[in-house]
């Protein structure tokens, strides 16, 4: 079965580094994200080091240490407000979830060109940020 993801970013080799699934629910818990990322990974049979999960109210992060393991809780979790400015926030509030993917599209795509000291430190620890820099990354490309 075929999986297409919300964003996919591979690197400058074509190898998948991060998955993305954006959801517009919120009010949720880790558990709540480990069934949603269970349903999402048992379907991709290629590598991946990083599977986001990312809510208007929270992102949840798996690095590669737990990638694999599908009932593991996020490595991250990680407040928007953490990320986001008020007046970001404000403006994702009522968004469809497609205009939301394209809020993350865009939080990815400048998030290799921030200093080290204006990017959340958790980006930071889990080696998002070094390995998110010179990725391309595509919307709703198939996986299998």
């Amino acid at each position: 079965m075929k999986y297409t993801p919300d964003l996919a970013a591979f690197d400058q080799s074509g190898n998948l580094i991060l998955i993305v699934e954006v959801k517009r629910k919120k009010g949720t818990n880790s558990q709540w994200a480990v069934k949603m990322r269970q349903n999402f990974m048992e379907r991709i049979c290629r590598p991946v080091k990083y599977f986001l999960l990312a809510l208007p109210d929270v992102f949840y992060l798996w690095t590669q240490k737990n990638i694999s393991d599908l009932s593991s809780d996020p490595d991250y979790t990680i407040k928007t407000d953490q990320i986001f400015s008020n007046d970001d926030l404000k403006r994702i509030e009522n968004v469809s979830e497609d205009v939301l993917v394209m809020v993350i599209y865009e939080w990815l795509r400048r998030l290799s060109f921030k200093e080290v000291n204006s990017v959340q430190s958790d980006m930071i620890k889990s080696g998002l940020y070094d390995d998110i820099k010179d990725v391309y990354i595509q919307y709703e490309v198939d996986l299998w």
